[in-house]
């Protein structure tokens, strides 16, 4: 059956949101408020209820990430317990839900076994979970994530590999310090102390 159809059956349909956005520096990713906006827009259309959401701010999603990430493990555990209260999950794209296809693969397969439909908004689609090509699709998309995030990894591996072979310093600026970067070419000059913060170190 469409999960639309499905959905029309229902006096009051509830979807709740799962956000998540990694550090990012650039510029480019959709902050949790951002993708709030988003589909709170998509549930209006479709006259859904949103209840509470779950985020995950400043935390990666793939396996090289080191902090947790507290409400997808609530998102999962609530599935597990039935205590989930809503049909549908709505995610802003695949990889904001998970760059491991382990997690997203238990997450769709929660999804079915407690009939909850995922709404993702770059798709603009909702997807049945029990149904066999929505599943594959949404699959699909999680290897992709997952993909994209080791190469994400050995970029930055390489990156700073290569810093280190030529003396550049590698990650952000230690506290202590200072960096001095050509105006132009943005080329790194110096890296040197600041006098209040390095008396800070040499007390500890």
């Amino acid at each position: 059956m469409n999960p639309f159809a499905a959905l029309a059956k229902l006096a009051t349909v509830v979807a709740r949101e799962y956000l998540r956005v990694s550090k990012d520096s650039s510029g480019r990713s959709r902050s949790t408020v951002e993708q709030d906006k988003d589909l709170s827009g998509d549930a209006a259309e479709y006259g859904w209820q949103v209840g509470d959401a779950y985020i995950d701010s400043g935390i990666g999603a793939s396996k090289f990430s080191r902090r947790r990430r507290g409400d997808f493990e609530s998102l999962i555990e609530d599935l597990r317990s039935d205590r989930f209260g809503a049909r549908v999950l709505m995610v802003w794209e695949v990889s904001r839900g998970s760059r491991q296809v382990e997690e997203w693969l238990e997450l769709l397969t929660l999804c079915a076994q407690r009939g909850v439909f995922i709404w993702v908004h770059t798709h603009g689609r909702l997807y049945d979970p029990n149904n066999g090509k929505d599943r594959e699709t949404l699959l699909t998309e999680a290897v992709k994530a997952e993909a994209q995030a080791w190469e994400i990894s050995q970029r930055t591996t390489r990156a700073g590999a290569a810093n280190v072979t030529e003396g550049r310093p590698s990650g952000p600026c230690p506290y202590g310090y200072e960096r001095t970067y050509d105006p132009k070419t943005r080329v790194l000059v110096s890296q040197d102390e600041v006098p209040a913060e390095a008396r800070n170190i040499r007390k500890l």
